[in-house]
């Protein structure tokens, strides 16, 4: 049995409307701090985030117009930046530097496995389940079965939302960790009807996620039964 999925349009809306909570929120906790708090390191993990939340709005596009198997391909480069702000937010100040300063135009100065390793300590094979589900389908991989060529009309084996739902939830997840990332790294909290708001969107993202890749296509292509438990660890 398939789980119940919402329709796209839901989907889409719900993503815009929490895009729109999260920027009012750093705006709102923004005016806040003193101008001396405004760093070259804050300033380095703010672009991270803002980069973030673009990559998301392109994504949401792509999966709008029928594409979810090309969003999936922004949302690797979103997680990749999702890595940099969490790995940058433990050393700011020394770790911004090294970022901003680095001349390797073909790599950011740390790989993938090193900042995994990092900032999932102990989380580190759900977090690299994460990224191997995503590069499989952002690289055409044809070990991913279905996912790696996904064609959005094609719905012998595959179910037809599944693919927009994990899409949706897991760009716009991304989006919001990246946000509580970057807050610890401003020292400010919502407020708390925002945190409430924010815990209670997260919990639904998580379910969307959860039934995306509960569904056949997705623990198939990975020989895994079911495999959301292992996926999307939250940063320690």
């Amino acid at each position: 049995m398939m789980p119940d999925i919402p329709p796209l349009e839901t989907l889409v809306e719900t993503s815009r409307k929490l895009h729109d909570v999260i920027v009012r929120i750093v705006l709102d906790c923004s005016k806040e701090l003193p101008k001396e708090r405004f760093t070259t390191s804050l300033m380095a993990i703010s672009m991270i985030w803002s980069r973030i939340c673009r990559t998301h709005l392109a994504a949401i596009v792509l999966v709008e117009n029928h594409l979810p198997g090309e969003a999936v391909i922004l949302e690797t480069t979103e997680f990749e930046l999702f890595l940099d702000l969490l790995y940058l937010g433990q050393d700011l100040d020394n770790r911004a530097k090294e970022w901003l300063e680095h001349s390797r135009t073909e790599a950011t100065p740390w790989n993938v496995g090193h900042k995994i390793a990092t900032v999932f300590p102990t989380n580190q094979s759900a977090a690299k389940g994460t990224y191997e589900l995503l590069c499989s389908i952002k690289r055409g991989n044809p070990a991913a079965g279905s996912l790696g060529f996904y064609i959005p009309h094609d719905q012998k084996d595959l179910h037809p939302k599944a693919m927009d739902c994990f899409a949706v939830g897991c760009s716009t997840y991304i989006m919001l960790q990246s946000t509580l990332a970057l807050m610890d790294s401003l020292e400010c909290a919502p407020s708390p009807s925002d945190t409430e708001a924010l815990g209670i969107w997260k919990d639904y993202l998580v379910g969307l996620i959860h039934q995306a890749v509960d569904t056949q296509e997705f623990y198939a292509a990975f020989n895994r039964q079911p495999i959301s438990e292992a996926l999307f660890p939250d940063p320690l």
